[in-house]
């Protein structure tokens, strides 16, 4: 549906241009903070890999559940429209809506924080990170949610 001539990978463009093509037009700087955050090799382009990973579930359980679920429509001889029923089609769209406004939202803050002149995100880190153990648990994130 994406990667239109089966390339194996798809840049910013592409992307955009097929979300075009399912009725959603995206800013195009939208579409490239979002290949900026999957694109792992960072050379501008979203390999089938990461695209994956975009939508993937963190949760090993769901993730392969989604993994093992048999193709149902090949690509051949179908429209690009028609790949997903209207309501997969919706919820595809949402989700790349929703990728789009978290990056948004990101690159904000991160704006926003790199203008502070004083602001260390190690110091921010290591302030949450109460154990000292050099990443996050669930609690140390909720707590600094409430």
């Amino acid at each position: 549906m994406v990667d239109k001539h089966s390339k194996g990978w798809v840049t910013g463009p592409e992307v955009n241009e097929a979300l075009n093509e399912l009725g959603s037009f995206p800013h195009k700087d939208d579409v490239y903070l979002f290949v900026r955050r999957y694109d792992k090799d960072s050379d501008g382009r979203l390999l089938y890999s990461d695209f994956c990973d975009s939508f993937t579930p963190q949760d090993r359980l769901a993730a392969g559940a989604l993994q093992k679920r048999p193709a149902y429509h090949l690509q051949h001889g179908y429209c690009r429209t028609h790949y997903f029923m209207r309501e997969t089609r919706d919820l595809f769209l949402s989700t790349f809506r929703t990728h789009f406004a978290i990056e948004e939202s990101a690159e904000l803050l991160r704006k926003r924080l790199g203008r502070r002149p004083n602001f260390s995100v190690h110091d921010a880190f290591q302030t949450v990170d109460k154990d000292g153990n050099g990443y996050l648990t669930t609690r140390e994130f909720g707590q600094i949610l409430c």
